[in-house]
């Protein structure tokens, strides 16, 4: 007697998008490295991703979006963040991603500001309203959500339905979101904790520099005063020279090693490196 399949979906219930699949029943909940992927064996075959034009709005369905691993919040101490899975469990510490999924399941998910998205070669990657879209993926892969273990309220009646159709809004670059994210997390009413509003101040400058920009145009840009900047900036650099001479794991979140001290130079990495 012939094996039954459940029907075909446009769409796997997981990160890789843009596919059509017969799944079969199997319990492997990720792509070998963490990568969010649909659960069971897969057939694959390219359908099209929505197209949404940079300054244009739309909606599209969380399979078609991925987190963004270079966002601060994301990226944690180390930088070391190189999966889905990886950035969702650094969410779990630092971002209240629970208390969210909580909301999200008791009310649905609403729609009252779009994800910042760009459009990549087979999904759209998210710039602004990642902790969202964690919280949405985490609520439709429970079994993903249990290997982190994450305890899944139950979803009121119409919140499944509610995760089906996210509201975006596309840009043509990361440049061109910056702005508008380094406002509301940093001095806006949704504020990063200090590691991230640094890290985003210094990836800033230290891609803008060499154009003439200076910590007090970022600090300008951003709302906030130029000193609270060029501290933040600085304590980010104090860090990244630690962890280069072996002084900070951030692994650990301590020292490597408890004799070494960092010399006279390294004492002073910000001075003659910063435009203020």
């Amino acid at each position: 007697m012939a094996e039954s399949y459940p029907p075909a979906r446009t769409r796997p219930s997981g990160l890789y998008s843009g596919t059509r699949i017969q799944e079969v029943p199997a319990p492997p909940a990720c792509y070998p490295g963490g990568n969010l992927r649909p659960f069971g064996e897969i057939e694959e075959r390219i359908v099209s991703l929505p197209e949404i034009k940079p300054g244009e709005r739309g909606f599209l369905h969380p399979d078609d979006m991925r987190l963004d691993l270079e966002n601060p919040r994301l990226a944690g101490y180390g930088g070391g963040n190189r999966t889905e899975i990886d950035g969702i469990q650094q969410l779990l510490v630092s971002a209240d991603l629970r208390e969210l999924i909580e909301t999200i399941a008791a009310n649905g998910f609403v729609n009252f500001e779009p994800l910042i998205v760009h459009r990549r070669a087979d999904h759209y990657l998210v710039f602004e309203g990642n902790r969202r879209l964690a919280a949405v993926k985490l609520l439709r892969q429970p079994e993903v959500a249990r290997e982190l273990s994450v305890a899944l309220p139950p979803m009121a009646p119409g919140a499944a339905e509610s995760l089906e159709r996210i509201e975006v809004q596309a840009v043509a670059s990361r440049d061109e979101a910056r702005q508008f994210i380094g406002f509301k997390h940093i001095n806006g009413p949704h504020k990063w904790d200090s590691f991230a509003k640094g890290k985003f101040a210094a990836d800033w400058y230290r891609q803008e520099k060499d154009r003439g920009v200076t910590l007090r145009d970022v600090a300008r840009k951003l709302g906030d005063r130029h000193d609270t900047i060029h501290r933040l900036v600085q304590g980010i650099y104090v860090l990244e020279q630690a962890q280069e001479e072996g002084l900070f794991d951030p692994g650990s979140g301590s020292g490597t090693s408890r004799h070494r001290r960092p010399t006279r130079r390294s004492s002073f990495p910000i001075a003659c490196r910063c435009k203020t």
